[in-house]
């Protein structure tokens, strides 16, 4: 909701989710991560935001970048079935928390549709985490109520948000 005054809001903060942004994992690594719902003036706004938070408080304001969610989780599909292009999607997150200081990364795949899809996503989660921790950078992976996150899960993220709706 980028029509509030963030800036006021961000001093109420620790966290922001930037929701989000899809993957197109066939795009090449300039391309992987199509702004469906994001753009650079949002990016600036949430920058600007943390800039400002950090200024008043002192404190930070961890940006998180949502890639998937609702009508936007086709590409895990192809990502997970195509290891080779997670170098692809490590360089491409890397440039967006270069240029817009994102301080995390939240993976959203809405269409978990079998225990092999699950299987797949969680193995990705663990697969990508060191390479994030690496850039800096936390992973937290959003879930819907019910999930059995195995261990070996928990302890590659830093967040796991469950998704609740009614």
């Amino acid at each position: 909701r980028f029509y509030i005054d963030l800036n006021q809001t961000a001093v109420h903060l620790t966290d922001l989710y930037l929701f989000s942004v899809e993957l197109k994992p066939d795009a090449g690594e300039e391309h992987m991560l199509r702004e469906c719902c994001l753009n650079p003036v949002q990016y600036k706004k949430a920058q600007e935001a943390a800039t400002y938070k950090h200024e008043v408080q002192g404190k930070p304001l961890t940006q998180w970048l949502t890639i998937g969610g609702g009508g936007r989780s086709q590409g895990f599909h192809a990502l997970m079935q195509n290891r080779s292009k997670y170098r692809d999607l490590i360089k491409a997150i890397q440039s967006l928390a270069l240029q817009y200081g994102i301080g995390g990364v939240d993976f959203d795949h809405e269409e978990l549709r079998s225990r092999d899809d699950v299987v797949d996503f969680f193995r990705m989660i663990v697969t990508l985490a060191p390479s994030l921790r690496k850039l800096g950078l936390k992973v937290s992976m959003a879930i819907h109520a019910g999930f059995v996150v195995p261990t070996q899960v928990h302890e590659a993220v830093d967040r796991i948000n469950v998704m609740t709706y009614d």
